[in-house]
């Protein structure tokens, strides 16, 4: 077996806590704008997040903590540090089979759980056994079995290589087996930094310090989560209620006594799906393809002819960064590959066009009787409407013309492969290339592929990324996928999807109120800022 090398963390893995707590009597008016004393004394940090973020409860093998976030009262096996590298938490070490085939880790042996029963190799396979039965967490199709085989070291049976299941082990949360029951996901019990206290119906969560964990730290004895909307969170702040709080693009220059704007970078993006086939009906009666995105002249006319600035601009007050690739940002990503493309070239792809024969009729151009427009659906929203309208603007100036539609989720599956969508997402997870591209889920009903890509060549390069042995390697075929030279996913390539930008994650944040080196957050399902709670502090 091969010994897999990992930076080890400097990071500990953080929770998350919500709660309306009565106000300490000690806490000063918002007249005289004194520091609470429990910030002082490092009792307690309340922080204001989106509604819903914990509806679903606590259980990760259900999902919590696995969408773009943290689980916040369970340990992983690995995590990912703040310069987007990977470390182990639980974990000491792996080792990779040369059939690639059987992973085992060895996990630490000082890890004690919330209750005060020790975490054992045991917990870890059941938690992914669990998972993979339950199959709501991830997709671990790809995954036979899981079995301890003494109380530090756990094995994984893969039934095919898959270079990408280390990254699966930065955020799975490990439950204890002795825990597991019905109610788990209401009242969970992990080894995470911060334990479980008290939920409110999904509005607050209450979490306190775990003296008993394996990395220890100095931090808030309290962590108090209230979920309420980004405008509840900005009046909350304006009112003084609460230290930390995630608000709208909107509202983001606002001036605030005794707070300040913190601008949180991520790899959250934002780009337009672009089915690629001809329009046509499945055997299963569902319509996909589309007849003007599946002209490559179209999407290379938008991808280069767009202003992703004026987009960020006009959609996202200036918050945002523009990314011309959804991976650009992370190790697997072509960012590289870009230095010379330039942004909003109208001249340019409007020579796309004409040398295509698209060709001006009034505003919107033809060819061969069709005309250069589409229904561009967008999930109902207000950031995601904004950015609809702002790229219908800019391929107005291309003689596209683009309709805007906002529907449901649920309204937009059954069209996803037909129209372009508002799309959006950002893990840590180089496999995210495979569910972007590979051809195997371009007509399926998940929400892999929605473009319907298939390119042989790119399949290759994702099959031989997974059948890496070593997952820093596999890192160059991951962006062969992307872009080889030749063919790709890629706007360089056959541009599957046109991405615009990367969010920036808005907070307002009380002065003295240190929330550490934050990673680059993902995808905002979950609470990533709290990733790093452990390092949280107050500094006069």
């Amino acid at each position: 077996m091969k010994k897999g090398r990992l930076l080890l963390a400097t990071i500990v893995f953080g929770a998350i806590c919500l709660s309306a707590c009565s106000k300490s009597q000690h806490e000063a008016s918002k007249e005289d704008s004194t520091v609470p004393a429990r910030l002082i004394n490092k009792e307690e940090v309340r922080i204001a997040i989106p509604a819903a973020k914990f509806e679903g409860g606590f259980d990760p093998c259900r999902g919590w903590g696995t969408f773009g976030g943290d689980p916040i009262f369970q340990s992983t096996l690995t995590r990912v540090d703040v310069n987007n590298n990977l470390g182990f938490d639980l974990a000491t070490e792996y080792k990779v089979s040369e059939d690639k085939k059987t992973w085992q880790f060895t996990i630490r042996d000082d890890v004690m759980c919330h209750d005060g029963q020790k975490l054992t190799a045991k917990d870890v396979a059941f938690t992914y056994n669990k998972a993979k039965e339950l199959g709501l967490a991830m997709d671990f199709s790809f995954l036979e079995k899981s079995e301890a085989t003494d109380e530090t070291h756990v094995q994984f049976e893969l039934n095919t290589p898959n270079s990408a299941f280390l990254y699966y082990t930065s955020v799975l949360g490990i439950v204890p087996e002795h825990a597991y029951g019905k109610d788990y996901a209401e009242k969970p019990i992990g080894s995470g930094p911060y334990k479980f206290i008290f939920e409110d119906n999904g509005s607050q969560l209450i979490m306190e310090k775990n003296e008993q964990y394996y990395k220890p730290f100095d931090g808030f004895k309290r962590v108090v989560l209230l979920s309420m909307k980004k405008d509840q969170a900005f009046a909350a702040v304006q009112a003084g209620e609460v230290d930390v709080a995630n608000i709208e693009n909107n509202l983001a220059n606002e001036s605030i006594q005794g707070y300040h704007l913190k601008r949180l970078p991520s790899f959250d993006f934002r780009n337009i799906s672009m089915p690629q086939v001809k329009p046509r009906a499945l055997e299963d009666g569902r319509e996909v393809g589309n007849e003007i995105t599946s002209e490559l002249t179209i999407r290379k006319a938008i991808a280069v002819g767009i202003s992703r600035k004026e987009i960020i601009k006009n959609a996202l007050y200036g918050y945002g960064e523009v990314a011309f690739d959804m991976f650009d940002r992370l190790p697997w990503g072509i960012k590289d590959d870009f230095k010379d493309f330039k942004d909003g070239d109208v001249e340019k792809a409007i020579k796309i066009l004409e040398d295509d024969g698209w060709v001006l009729n009034g505003d919107v151009r033809e060819k061969n009787g069709k005309k250069a427009e589409f229904t561009l659906m967008y999930p109902t929203g207000n950031l995601h409407q904004l950015i609809a309208n702002a790229f219908a603007e800019e391929v107005k100036k291309l003689g596209i013309h683009v309709t805007p539609e906002g529907l449901s989720w649920t309204d937009i599956a059954p069209r996803i492969r037909k129209d372009p969508c508002v799309f959006e997402g950002g893990f840590y997870n180089p496999d995210r290339i495979q569910g972007a591209y590979q051809s195997k889920y371009a007509f399926s009903n998940s929400w892999d592929n929605v473009s319907a890509y298939q390119n042989s060549v790119v399949d290759e390069h994702i099959e031989e990324a997974l059948k890496e042995k070593d997952p820093v390697k596999s890192i160059e075929e991951w962006k062969k996928a992307l872009w080889d030279g030749q063919t790709g996913g890629s706007i360089l390539g056959d541009c599957g999807y046109i991405t615009i930008c990367y969010l920036e994650h808005l907070y307002f944040i009380r002065d003295g109120v240190d929330i550490g080196n934050q990673r680059v957050h993902p995808h905002d399902h979950g609470i990533p800022i709290t990733a790093n709670i452990d390092e949280w502090t107050y500094k006069k």
